[in-house]
């Protein structure tokens, strides 16, 4: 079919998200957050526990937490780069090549100069909005070129308050939802899911994830080409008694986390408000807790706001 096609010519079909780096005030105090909502364990630390990577549940998929520099004018809880998994070749060049000639206003690179660890390990593009893309092997496990001798954190396996399961999906900001739709299209091989007037929902093919463009407000603090929120795939509980409940745990062990659902309540299970749990991290970072199958599926005519009474 259609999608097939597209996605056979993309220029670096998606596998996986593979992992996250984000921006934050206090590596240490994000890792326990983490730690204690999905579970996992530290990779590795880097610059005395500056920067943490943490796996996410048992999933193979890692989250990264650097410490913002002083005088830096980035914003903690945005996202530094989203690292998405392929089949990388062991010697990329031709890659990067072929990557540099078909988006050639990406800025594609690696980091450092050949021979030096970091430049085969990835590429780095950034899509039209500004939005920083790595694409790194799938079987990538995060370790850190330069770890500390001794980690900050032991490397303890330890379960979370929730079953993570996967990064189901990302949510992005873009001025310009159709240049995005495009350019992901040919990319990562995405094919559309479903639109409306505030959002394109594109499956990654093969990742069991998916990624949601969202038409940046003029009004809203987030800021085009970056992160409006982190979809995260749990053992979510498929009945409503079930969802109440999880969500008064969360409140109870996050009080600090601003727990809430979109929407009102309502006895329909696929109404927005049953439909998924929100908590923030500790630097802002909205999480989105959803089944794990949840494939980014729109309410027909709930559109961005658009509906909803004033």
């Amino acid at each position: 079919g259609d999608a097939h096609q597209s996605a056979s010519r993309a220029a670096a079909p998606v596998r996986t998200i593979n992992h996250l780096q984000i921006r934050v005030k206090d590596p240490l105090k994000s890792y326990e957050f983490y730690m204690k909502l999905l579970g996992g364990h530290a990779i590795d630390t880097g610059g005395n526990g500056s920067t943490l990577t943490m796996m996410l549940g048992n999933s193979g998929q890692w989250v990264s937490f650097g410490k913002l520099r002083e005088g830096s004018d980035a914003q903690p809880g945005t996202l530094d780069h989203a690292g998405i998994g392929i089949d990388l070749p062991k010697n990329p060049e031709r890659l990067r090549q072929a990557l540099k000639d078909a988006f050639p206003s990406a800025n594609v690179r690696s980091p450092g100069k050949p021979g030096d660890s970091t430049y085969d390990r990835s590429i780095y593009l950034t899509d039209p909005e500004g939005f920083s893309i790595q694409l790194i092997s799938m079987k990538d496990d995060g370790h850190l070129p330069t770890a500390d001798v001794k980690p900050a954190v032991p490397r303890t396996q330890a379960q979370g308050f929730v079953r993570f399961r996967s990064l189901n999906h990302l949510s992005i900001t873009t001025t310009d939802r159709e240049r995005s739709r495009d350019f992901y299209m040919k990319l990562l091989g995405a094919t559309v899911r479903d639109q409306n007037r505030g959002q394109i929902n594109l499956t990654l093919p093969g990742a069991n994830a998916w990624l949601s463009l969202l038409q940046s407000n003029p009004r809203s603090p987030v800021k085009p080409g970056n992160l409006h929120h982190l979809g995260v795939g749990i053992d979510y509980p498929s009945d409503i008694p079930g969802i109440d409940a999880l969500r008064a745990k969360l409140k109870a062990a996050f009080p600090d986390s601003n727990v809430r659902s979109p929407g009102q309540p309502s006895p329909d299970l696929k109404n927005n408000y049953n439909r998924s749990i929100y908590v923030t991290d500790p630097d802002g970072v909205d999480l989105q807790l959803v089944t794990s199958t949840d494939d980014g599926w729109l309410n027909p005519g709930a559109g961005a706001g658009g509906n909803s009474p004033r």
